[in-house]
């Protein structure tokens, strides 16, 4: 491509990119490779534009801190140094933490091959509507496998409130991950000492939504202007309300105040046509929470 562009007259600028832009977890793994792979490029095509961009798409929720080791290592490529033990190590002087350490933020997405954002779309998906619980895989202890890996990090004078936040996320994940498969299991069943699991599940989960929430916006207040922060009210307040709400449900129907729960009754298709336990990349608040796909 570079070489195509180069036949016009115009000079040739490359924009590449960090990756911060899925949701609430970087992707830094990736953008540093995608980067040095451009860059290379871009040096052996006598192209010495070049800028990283740092999209923030639909509500800017990933820290805008938490995608270093790629702005980092940009920098160092722009030098023409591509020792990725070197740059690991400037960056360790330079930040404070080691570079892998801060590669663990990455995990949060449970360190997909390929791009996708499961901690957003699985936090936003409806529990009784459960439009993304075929894409889900295994359950929700990997989250709290993912929370150690961050305690490293959480511990950084600097950039410590990134990694509290994200750990903060997984305690939700934990439980909201497979929540929705696991109320239409224990319902479909007629499972009841399942379905008072699952309801003590949602008190623990609303509590657990609480500190996230109050985590989260702490970090948009050190890191953005007050511009945003409404859609996150609106977006965390109403999951907060929605789990309640189905809380509230299930309590009735164990209760024995409703013989159905006409949701739960309701099989779940494929998302967009995808094999059963297979993560996408969906970061589209409104459609998750309206159950309106585009894909």
């Amino acid at each position: 491509m570079l070489k195509a562009h180069k036949q016009f007259e115009d000079p040739v600028v490359f924009a590449g990119g960090d990756a911060g832009w899925y949701g609430f977890a970087p992707h830094s793994r990736f953008a540093v490779r995608a980067l040095k792979a451009a860059m290379e490029a871009c040096a052996e095509n006598g192209v010495e534009d070049m800028f990283v961009t740092c999209w923030k798409d639909d509500g800017a929720e990933c820290s805008l801190f938490a995608t270093l080791p790629a702005l980092f290592s940009a920098a160092e490529f722009a030098r023409g140094n591509f020792d990725e033990a070197d740059i690991a190590k400037k960056f360790r002087r330079f930040a404070g933490i080691a570079m892998e350490d801060f590669y663990a933020l990455d995990a949060v997405d449970l360190d997909a091959e390929y791009i996708a954002d499961p901690c957003k779309y699985m936090l936003y998906s409806d529990p009784f509507l459960g439009i993304f619980d075929r894409t889900v895989k295994g359950d929700g202890r990997q989250f709290a496998a993912v929370k150690e890996k961050l305690r490293v990090g959480a511990k950084s004078v600097r950039y410590g409130y990134i990694f509290r936040t994200l750990m903060a996320l997984c305690d939700v994940l934990e439980i909201k991950y497979d929540l929705g498969v696991r109320t239409r299991r224990a319902y479909k069943a007629g499972d009841r000492t399942a379905l008072e699991q699952v309801l003590c599940a949602y008190r623990t989960l609303e509590k657990r939504l609480k500190v996230f929430y109050r985590l989260f916006l702490a970090q948009r207040e050190r890191e953005c202007k007050p511009y945003g922060a409404e859609k996150q009210d609106i977006r965390l307040g109403g999951l907060m309300q929605r789990v309640a709400h189905c809380r509230a449900v299930l309590a009735g129907y164990l209760a024995g105040k409703r013989k159905t729960i006409e949701e739960l009754e309701e099989e779940i298709l494929p998302f967009a046509q995808r094999a059963d336990g297979e993560a996408v990349l969906f970061n589209d608040w409104l459609h998750t929470a309206l159950i309106k796909p585009t894909m």
